[in-house]
């Protein structure tokens, strides 16, 4: 019983200290992931470039936590105003829209970004890309005149719509 008494106590204080190590350690990632994601480059081609995270099913910080590990940045990343478990760095870069006509996600995105020069990527929740150029990769493959569409992600302006 006398053991109980002294074990109890060091363990609850172990509890605690790895809780806060962890905590400490999990928001200075995230301070760090969203520092170093401020100094990457954005597309020369573009002026701005959206990136609209479409569905409901899929792991939706998988999605964003690899649209940040590109090297390319881009200017905003979105999804529907649906509630989704997030991390709490994923919901500091995600901003959620409401579609209160129910238009679907392509023509309420179309409809925010007016502007010509602008780029929308769409990728379907849950998806990561293989590797850190894949965005990059493919910005540079899309046109004016084509379109890019993958089973995941598809790329388009206002006039391709």
């Amino acid at each position: 019983m006398k053991r109980l008494k002294i074990i109890f106590p060091i363990l609850i204080t172990i509890i605690i200290l790895v809780s806060v190590l962890y905590v400490y350690t999990s928001n200075k990632t995230s301070k760090n992931i969203l520092a170093a994601y401020g100094l990457t480059p954005t597309h020369p081609k573009f002026q701005r470039v959206v990136v609209t995270v479409d569905g409901c099913d899929g792991d939706l910080d998988r999605t964003i936590n690899s649209v940040l590990s590109q090297n390319v940045r881009v200017s905003e990343i979105a999804t529907d105003k649906k509630t989704c478990n997030v991390s709490n760095m994923c919901e500091s870069v995600l901003n959620r829209y409401a579609d209160p006509y129910n238009k679907g996600i392509v023509k309420s995105t179309f409809e925010r970004e007016l502007d010509a020069d602008t780029v929308v990527v769409f990728i379907k929740r849950g998806y990561a890309f293989p590797d850190a150029g894949s965005l990059r990769s493919m910005l540079d493959k899309w046109t004016a005149s084509v379109p890019i569409k993958t089973e995941n992600v598809s790329i388009m302006n206002a006039a391709q719509c």
